[in-house]
């Protein structure tokens, strides 16, 4: 998943760092204006995670990434993005157009 989405970053003209292990994040980070984090279910950990990476990376917007299907219609979405405090979630499997799409939100707001 990981491959692909660098590869149509790549495709849409947006250079992009991975970072594999949560401990490489701030370095790989720092350089980010927007940073596509995977998160966990329950919501307790996505929250956990995600105030990690804004602890390590305050400037840069988050997009959550999940595999939790709860949030797979818009309005249950931002309720989601309101209560993990970030700027898009992608509910996987999501396709090229959806991550454009929140891509385009981020840089919107």
């Amino acid at each position: 998943m990981r491959a692909l989405v660098s590869e149509w970053l790549k495709r849409a003209g947006y250079d992009s760092v991975q970072a594999i292990l949560a401990g490489t994040l701030p370095e790989a980070a720092t350089r980010c204006d927007i940073v596509l984090l995977d998160v966990r279910s329950p919501l307790p950990s996505a929250c956990k995670a995600v105030a990690s990476v804004r602890a390590a990376v305050p400037h840069a917007a988050i997009i959550a990434m999940s595999a939790d299907g709860v949030a797979s219609e818009p309005p249950a979405m931002q309720a989601v993005e309101r209560e993990l405090g970030v700027a898009a979630v992608l509910v996987k499997p999501f396709d090229r157009n959806a991550l454009l799409q929140a891509l385009e939100r981020t840089h919107a707001s």
